[in-house]
This record gives C-alpha cells, sequence and structure tokens, in this order.
C-alpha cells in the first residue's frame, strides 16, 4: 500500500510538471487560433497594464472609480481636475464583481480615497467574468488572490492563463514590456482614463432582455459593499448612460435601481439624463466624448450636492 501511495504521489508530480511545462511551450509558440483555452493578454484593450502601473505610484485621491469599460471611458480625470477633485479609475474590460473586489484588496488601503464611485452595469452582474480574469491576470501581478478568483470562476482557460501567467512572472518578462499611449483608437490618458477617437452611434433596434442578476455576482458584491463601509468610505453607485435605444431594450430596470438602492446611494443617469443617441455615443453602451463631458459635469453637480 505504501509503496502504490509513493508511486502514485510521483506520478501526481510528473504529471503536474509535464501539464505546467506544455502551458509554457504552447502558450509560447502556438498560433492563436490554436490555443482557445490559453489567452494571455498583455498589453490588450483597455490599457490595464498602464493603469496597473500608474496606480503603484499614487498614495491619495478624492474620488476612486471602479466598474467596467463604461467607467475607465466613462470617468474623465481631466474634467474633475477643472473642479479641482483629484481622481483615479481603477476599471477594467468586462469588470464583473469578483475582479472588482480582488483590486480593492490589492490596491484600495495604498490608494485611500476619501470617496468612491461604482459604476454598476446590469450585464457585468449577468456575464461568467472569464474575460476580465484573463485581462487581470496578464496585466497586473499574480498572488493568492488570482488564484481565489480562479477558483471561483473555475473554467480552464483561467487556470492556463494563470499558470502561463504565473511562469511569466518568475521571468520577470512584465518587468520590461512597455505598453503605448496610443493603440487602435485610444489614448491613456493619466489617471487611468481611456480617450477614444471620436466616433457616432448610429441607433439600431435591440430584442426585449431581461436582467438576471447571478447570486454569486451578488454575494461578491455584498463583500466589496462591506470592505468599502468598514472603512468608512463614502460610496456612490452609479448606472453609467448607455444609448437609449439599448437601455428600453431592458423589461425589468426598476428591479435592478431596487437592488442598487438598497446598498448605498444609487444614481440611474439613463432616467436623469437626457442624451442622444447619435450625438453623444461611439456604440450602443459606450459614451463619446462629447457625452463623457455631459455625465461627467452631471455627476460632479450631483456629488457637490
Amino acid at each position: 500500500m505504501r509503496k502504490f501511495i509513493t508511486s502514485f504521489f510521483i506520478f501526481v508530480l510528473f504529471a503536474l510538471f509535464l501539464y505546467v511545462s506544455s502551458i509554457f511551450l504552447w502558450g509560447t509558440f502556438a498560433p492563436t487560433s490554436l490555443k482557445p483555452n490559453l489567452n494571455y493578454r498583455i498589453g490588450s484593450k483597455g490599457h490595464l497594464f498602464s493603469r496597473i502601473q500608474e496606480i503603484k505610484k499614487i498614495d491619495s485621491v478624492d474620488i476612486l472609480f471602479l466598474g467596467s469599460s463604461h467607467a475607465y471611458r466613462g470617468f474623465d480625470p481631466r474634467i474633475f481636475t477643472s473642479h479641482k477633485l483629484k481622481t483615479f479609475n481603477l476599471g477594467s474590460s468586462s469588470q464583473t464583481p469578483i475582479q472588482t473586489l480582488l483590486l480593492l484588496k490589492r490596491y484600495l488601503d495604498n490608494i485611500k480615497p476619501k470617496s468612491i464611485v461604482y459604476e454598476v452595469y446590469p450585464e457585468t452582474f449577468m456575464i461568467d467574468g472569464i474575460e476580465s480574469s484573463l485581462d487581470i491576470i496578464a496585466n497586473d501581478k499574480n498572488d493568492e488572490l488570482s488564484f481565489k478568483m480562479a477558483y471561483h470562476l473555475n473554467h480552464i482557460k483561467t487556470y492556463n492563463t494563470l499558470i502561463y501567467s504565473f511562469i511569466q512572472d518568475l521571468f520577470h518578462t512584465k518587468d520590461s514590456f512597455y505598453e503605448s499611449i496610443q493603440k487602435k483608437g485610444d489614448t491613456y490618458i493619466k489617471g487611468g482614463f481611456v480617450e477614444a477617437e471620436m466616433k457616432y452611434y448610429i441607433p439600431t433596434s435591440f430584442p426585449p432582455k431581461k436582467i438576471i442578476i447571478d447570486k454569486k455576482h451578488l454575494s461578491f458584491f455584498e463583500e466589496i459593499i462591506h470592505e468599502i463601509k468598514k472603512r468608512n468610505i463614502p460610496l456612490t453607485l452609479v448606472f453609467a448612460p448607455v444609448s437609449a435605444s439599448f437601455y428600453t431594450s431592458y423589461n425589468n430596470t426598476n428591479y435592478f435601481d431596487r437592488i442598487m438602492s438598497s446598498y448605498a446611494p444609487y444614481y440611474n443617469f439613463n432616467k436623469t439624463l437626457k442624451l442622444e443617441d447619435s450625438l453623444h455615443f461611439s456604440d450602443y453602451h459606450h459614451l463619446n466624448q462629447t457625452g463623457v463631458k455631459l455625465f461627467n459635469e452631471a455627476l460632479i453637480k450631483l456629488l457637490n450636492k
């Protein structure tokens, strides 16, 4: 029996070594089309790498922004600076509550915000969170929080990418990586904002859709609220504007509003800010720079009250 256990243990170690080695070789040399379950996205769209490098140098802000691409494309620090407010944007692409919680645990106590504005988008409570996990794994450091995130998501793509990224960290490859400020129509602005080239959305229709909040996402969301409140940091929840043609496809927005408003002061700007789809949006759910300015001025006015 002892011999069997020893042999089994040696086999497991060998299999693990072989698997990790295969991940490294496959991730390094195989073409993207042949590795659907490994997606190492360093320097990917959204400039998260630049944002993470910058936040390490910041020790206090008036407002910390959290959320999805609506956050890092929707809150322009230059506009807030003109109102004497120092801000930083810690949004990331398709950021679900589990990624928000991870980023807060890593950086909240270092950045010491006087207040937090958390952009809450219904879709981020409904998607699986895999895309955002790959973005953070490749562009930030990896620690026990990364492994906890992978465990909760329990997806082969996240596991494989985490293993590959961890090997890259061992070789310090991120130390020499440089992300261009400008790429593919996007410009990174100091403070975590990404300004997109000016575009105008052509409105279209969408089939009816129901908001169904995933219970797992809500559990992590509640932990986020707890982490913020135990530090006595004022929190504001914001549903950023999306195009009217898309917003009206939701048939139960009052349900989402009711849940969000039960946790903290909450504002749905789709109900209070009148914007034009063809003038103020670059696509069906992102503001163009004209829309960003109107949205930010309205938010600042609300926060000042």
